[in-house]
């Protein structure tokens, strides 16, 4: 017996439900373009979820789940892109991290770009925040959304063809104290 209802197994392995009330669970079938990878609550006592798939697509729920929708998160123009830029509809978001501090702010990163994408409103709205080379990492002050470190990698990072000796493949560590408006190499 399990909240009024009595269960029945049938054949081992299928189950069937034999009640004399309406059922008390409520299941919605969401599609999505892949497995999940990473979900996010976002701020405290929101009902805001940020959602990213294997594939790099990021969704977003205003409803704690109740609905969703591709998140806002877009490319703003092909130059951002080295290569061939992802189709119009949708950057594909390689990592999300997300402040301790303050779980409304987000950063997602993408392969093909040299941007890092902010949200300040729990995944709602992006805005994009050039760098000089892709983001690999980031990390959140404990105490502050503001103070954020963040490391990339030049571009010859990523070609198996250079040649090591005229092409470098250089790390830069980033520190910036005031949410990205400025950034500065770490000394």
């Amino acid at each position: 017996l399990v909240q009024g209802m009595k269960w029945l197994a049938l054949l081992g392995y299928a189950w069937a439900t034999l009640s004399r009330g309406p059922a008390r669970v409520s299941v919605k079938e969401t599609l999505l373009d892949s497995a999940v990878f990473d979900v996010r609550y976002c701020g405290k006592g929101s009902n805001n979820i940020v959602l990213l798939t294997v594939r790099g697509t990021l969704y977003y729920s205003p409803d704690a789940g109740v609905s969703w929708g591709l998140s806002t998160l877009r490319p703003s123009t092909a130059a951002e892109f080295s290569g061939t830029p992802p189709p119009p509809q949708a950057l594909v978001v390689h990592e999300l991290f997300q402040s301790p501090s303050n779980t409304m702010v987000l950063l997602a990163t993408s392969k093909q770009s040299k941007v890092l994408y902010k949200s300040t409103d729990a995944g709602k709205t992006w805005v994009a925040i050039d760098t000089d080379d892709r983001v690999t990492n980031v990390v959140f002050s404990e105490v502050s959304d503001l103070k954020i470190l963040f490391s990339t990698w030049t571009a010859n990072c990523y070609n198996a063809q250079r040649d090591p000796n005229i092409e470098p493949c250089i790390h830069k560590l980033w520190v910036s104290i005031d949410g990205c408006e400025t950034m500065q190499k770490a000394e």
